[in-house]
């Protein structure tokens, strides 16, 4: 017989109910007003990017925009097709900032600089380094990942353990490379499968234009549910020091048995954070002002990830402590789900 043990690791006082998004929430803020440093790594990486030498691919793209030819029978509206791609590429290429790595996805540090990419300050600085060749610009995109996933790892430790004063959160390095093998796992699975995604949407155009459509949503719905179910992957790694794959199964475990309220959770950060947003792109980059922008998206962000740290352990515990009392006859109803 084989058995599969599922979060089998000690947890807090078990709770009559599960932990709301508000609750959840309301926590997370009070715990960022105790701690405000927390906003610290977030406001000195946007002022890195905002007021920092920049890494520039400008020449790269340049590069490729001159490579972008036009028939010589193109019609008017073709050639102005061209020339509006070529000058969006240009205008990528002066803005993007390969700096911006360090601010890493999933559990990178938060930066609002990093998605606007400024090219101006109210310093007037512009200090900039232009990376020629692609072997050049790929190994620094690689290095300033890697150490952005390293940075964002101590980061969530912080968070961590403000969300959770009493815990042990064990060894940052092991975390590190725990995490550093998920976001590995992660890229070549999505690349694998949006590869595989366009071909079968392509022969299903083929067949028939809704058939593509078809398999253009059962796509995106598929990887949109597999996002869902493993937000809490990286909290399991850096709360409760878990393997990847173990870390994904209670993750998607969690999800499962408290969907509903999950899902709440999730709509409301994503509410917040995008209504907050809109109010902090509105300074202009060259403006002071910029710098209000940059300390409540620091506020936000971090609420936020307290928030999600603390939801995710409440949820988990409340599950353990079901499971408890089906395991010794106590919760005769059923699998434990937490609305």
């Amino acid at each position: 017989m084989v058995k599969l043990r599922v979060m089998t690791e000690p947890f807090n006082e078990p709770s009559s109910k599960p932990i709301s998004a508000f609750k959840a929430l309301l926590e997370g803020f009070e715990r960022l007003a105790a701690a405000p440093l927390l906003i610290l790594p977030s406001l000195i990486l946007d002022l890195l990017f905002w007021m920092g030498p920049q890494l520039k691919i400008s020449s790269l793209v340049q590069l490729l925009a001159s490579g972008i030819s036009i028939p010589p029978d193109a019609t008017v509206e073709l050639v102005e097709q061209v020339q509006l791609i070529r000058t969006e590429l240009i205008d990528i290429g002066t803005r993007f900032n390969l700096a911006t790595a360090l601010s890493s996805f999933p559990v990178g540090i938060p930066s609002l600089m990093s998605g606007r990419m400024p090219v101006e300050n109210p310093l007037g600085l512009r200090i900039f380094f232009d990376l020629d060749g692609s072997a050049m610009i790929v190994g620094a995109w690689i290095v300033l990942m890697v150490l952005g996933l390293g940075l964002g790892v101590r980061y969530q430790l912080w968070i961590a353990r403000q969300a959770a004063p009493e815990s042990d959160l064990g060894n940052g390095w092991k975390t590190w490379l725990r995490m550093l093998g998920f976001v590995a796992a992660a890229f070549v699975f999505v690349t694998l499968y949006v590869f595989i995604s366009l071909m079968v949407i392509t022969l299903g155009t083929g067949v028939h234009p809704l058939l593509g459509m078809l398999v253009l949503f059962l796509s995106v719905s598929l990887i949109f549910w597999l996002v869902i179910y493993l937000i809490f992957t990286p909290h399991g790694i850096v709360r409760y020091k878990l393997g990847m794959i173990r870390a994904m199964v209670e993750s998607a475990a969690v999800v499962r048995l408290s969907l509903m309220g999950t899902m709440g959770f999730l709509a409301l950060a994503f509410i917040i954070n995008w209504i907050t947003l809109q109010v902090w792109i509105l300074p202009p980059e060259e403006s002071w002002f910029a710098l209000l922008s940059i300390l409540g998206h620091a506020f936000v962000s971090s609420m936020l990830w307290v928030a999600s740290y603390i939801y995710y352990q409440g949820r988990r515990d409340y599950i353990l402590s079901r499971l408890g009392e089906l395991r010794f006859g106590g919760f005769k109803s059923g699998p434990p789900r937490a609305s």
